[in-house]
């Protein structure tokens, strides 16, 4: 059943306990007989979710951070994936492909204040 979940798509350690204890399952030994073989892993998970929102559409820190949290990735390890990028080259790149956006479309793609300030001061 578990495995039957991770075929269809990367699952978090959490998201697969939350499966199992939702169909009436003892989750933990078979999430960590999961982990200790690399079924799952929450690291390359957010690494994953990282380069998949990364470039063309960019999403930004926040929705980054927020989406991992929500699937149960430690904040730590997202932190670390996150660190791969600079924000403020993504979102000068999101607005180069779309021009006449503005920073409520930044905000609306989940980039942080910070990097939407930054923006808006090398733009005036």
């Amino acid at each position: 059943m578990a495995l039957a979940s991770l075929a269809k798509k990367d699952l978090s350690a959490h998201e697969v306990e939350r499966i199992l204890v939702a169909k009436g399952l003892q989750a933990g030994g078979v999430v960590d007989h999961l982990v200790h073989r690399g079924f799952v892993n929450d690291e390359r998970l957010a690494h994953h979710i990282v380069e998949k929102n990364v470039g063309r559409g960019a999403k930004g820190i926040v929705w980054l951070e927020a989406t991992m949290s929500a699937r149960g990735i430690d904040p730590e390890l997202a932190q670390r994936a996150i660190a791969q990028f600079n924000e403020l080259d993504i979102a000068q790149e999101v607005l180069s492909l779309n021009p006449g956006k503005s920073a409520r479309f930044l905000a609306g793609r989940g980039f942080s204040e910070v990097t939407i300030e930054k923006i808006l001061e090398n733009s005036l």
